[in-house]
């Protein structure tokens, strides 16, 4: 073989294989992390707008404590309410209202959106 002559050897081919191989790698790794974060967030998205939707149903009169279930694209919601009461007069009742949302994402401890807020309950 002389020196003149162009071309690739095997060797520096499977160099080159080699390095695009690790960068690959090393994009896939980045697009797959990337994939686990969006569904972390829409999750938790889920969860926080069904805690919102119950929280909107909280206002109307005679509203009482529940437990209830919701899957949403494959993932299955545990929705809790409870109602305390934090003082009461004559006419009205302060009631501290909280909406507990939990789900399990796969491979992962159970996470859970809580959403409280004082309400003021006339009676009647």
């Amino acid at each position: 073989m002389t020196t003149d002559e162009k071309g690739f050897t095997l060797v520096e081919i499977l160099v080159a294989m080699a390095i695009l191989v690790i960068i690959l790698s090393g994009v896939y790794a980045g697009i797959s992390e990337l994939y686990h974060i969006e569904k972390r967030v829409e999750y938790n998205t889920v969860a926080r707008e069904l805690a919102r939707s119950v929280m909107e149903k909280s206002f109307i009169p005679n509203f009482v404590d529940f437990t209830s279930t919701e899957t949403i694209n494959d993932m299955l919601y545990t929705i809790k309410t409870n109602t305390k009461d934090i003082a009461s007069v004559a006419t009205a009742t302060l009631q501290k209202v909280t909406v507990n949302v939990s789900y399990m994402p796969s491979g992962s401890t159970t996470k859970t959106v809580s959403i409280p807020i004082l309400q003021i309950r006339m009676k009647r």
